[in-house]
């Protein structure tokens, strides 16, 4: 296999919906899945791609003491 590097992109704010299985999407692209970390600042969370699949590792803070 080979590893992908793709830029980094960052939001200040995210869409959060659930679909009909209780999955949760960001921004209607990512598929948000397992936990990989979580510490006192946030959780790192693996991430599919809708569209093409792609896997990605997303960076959730913690703000307001509110997690995904």
């Amino acid at each position: 296999d080979i590893l992908h590097v793709h830029a980094v992109k960052e939001t200040d704010h995210a869409e959060i919906e659930k679909d009909e299985l209780g999955n949760t999407i960001i921004n209607g692209e990512y598929l948000i899945s397992k936990t990989i970390e979580q510490g006192s600042y946030g959780k790192i969370k693996l991430a599919r791609n809708i569209t093409t699949g792609e896997l990605y590792v997303s960076r959730f803070f913690n703000i307001n003491s509110t997690f995904i």
